[in-house]
Formats: C-alpha cells, sequence, structure tokens
C-alpha cells in the first residue's frame, strides 16, 4: 500500500460503512417483519449494493494510489491507472446510487403525500432528477472512446483513444450538483 492519505481513507470507509449496512438492514427487517415492504425500500437496497461497490473501490483505490500525491506514483504508472480506474468506477457508483437515494425518497413521499398537487411536483421534480442524472452518467461513462481511456492515458498518447472536452464535465459536474440541490430542498419542504 502506498502511503500518504491511503490510510485515512480506508479508515473514513470502514467508519462509514458499518452504521451505514446496519441501518439498511435494520430497516429492511422492520419493513419485511411489518408487510410494508415497499418501492422505496427497494430502491434503498439497490442503493446499499451499490454503496457496497463505491466502498470497494475506495479501499482497492487507496490500495493502488488514491489519497496520495502524483509525485509518488509517477513511477509506478500501472499504480496511477489502477488508481484512476477505480476513481472512476467511484465516480459511476456514486451518482447511481445517489440516484437510487432520491428515487428511494421520492417513492416514501409518494407514499405519504394525500394531494394531488404535492403528488404530481413530487413526480415532476423526480423525473428531471433522474433524466439529468442518467444523461450526466452516460456522458461520463461514454465520453471517452474507448472507456477505457477515461483511465488509461496510453491509448490517448497513443492516438487509439479520445475523449470529450473537460470543459463539459465540468459543466455537467456543476449541472448534477445544482440539480441535487434543488432537489433535495424540495423534497425537505415536501
Amino acid at each position: 500500500m502506498l502511503v500518504e492519505r491511503s490510510p485515512e481513507l480506508i479508515t473514513a470507509v470502514g467508519v462509514l460503512v458499518v452504521p451505514a449496512f446496519l441501518t439498511l438492514i435494520l430497516r429492511c427487517y422492520v419493513r419485511i417483519t411489518r408487510r410494508s415492504f415497499g418501492k422505496d425500500d427497494c430502491c434503498l437496497v439497490i442503493a446499499g449494493l451499490l454503496y457496497g461497490w463505491q466502498t470497494y473501490e475506495m479501499v482497492q483505490g487507496a490500495l493502488d494510489g488514491i489519497g496520495v500525491h502524483d509525485v509518488l506514483l509517477a513511477d509506478k504508472p500501472e499504480k496511477a491507472m489502477h488508481a484512476l480506474k477505480h476513481m472512476f468506477m467511484i465516480v459511476i457508483s456514486f451518482t447511481f446510487c445517489v440516484l437510487f437515494i432520491k428515487l428511494g425518497i421520492a417513492y416514501m413521499l409518494l407514499r405519504v403525500a394525500v394531494n394531488l398537487v404535492h403528488l404530481w411536483l413530487i413526480r415532476i421534480v423526480t423525473a428531471i432528477y433522474v433524466v439529468v442524472s442518467l444523461a450526466v452518467d452516460l456522458y461520463v461513462i461514454l465520453q471517452c472512446s474507448p472507456v477505457e481511456a477515461n483511465w488509461d492515458y496510453s491509448l490517448l498518447a497513443a492516438g487509439t483513444g479520445h475523449c470529450g472536452p473537460v470543459s463539459v464535465v465540468v459543466n455537467l459536474t456543476y449541472l448534477i450538483t445544482a440539480t441535487n440541490i434543488v432537489t433535495d430542498w424540495f423534497y425537505v419542504g415536501m
């Protein structure tokens, strides 16, 4: 394992994953025993699986170089490439995890909402979020051709791969962040 901030990253992941999965297991237990397991719970179970994938990628990434200064990876191009691949997978797993968490919250709100206007507002805001999230996710995945060019810069150097402009990714990051904030505040207001 390379050092610098990697041990702290692994510790933070370990500290957060235990209560997250304990909470998810207890929630599922209560919902199943009460015979009230619904779409919101299904979404959160999927989000939990995606979080498990994200956790795996974070730990493996820390072992391969995430959290390590670039200077320490300069003479280890294979480690750097593996770290970049893990970082790519973390981004994908995170965005899909958040998508399913938001869907779970939306289904929970739809379960308790009684006003027809509220029901339609929840559906519309959630649909907008899903479209934006999927569009951003698809662009992030497909911005480089082949997809491996996201983490294997030798493909770019050899001219066998190409990626879209970084400015598009930056702008999409702002878009998904703003959409997340608006959606969160909307759900809180409901």
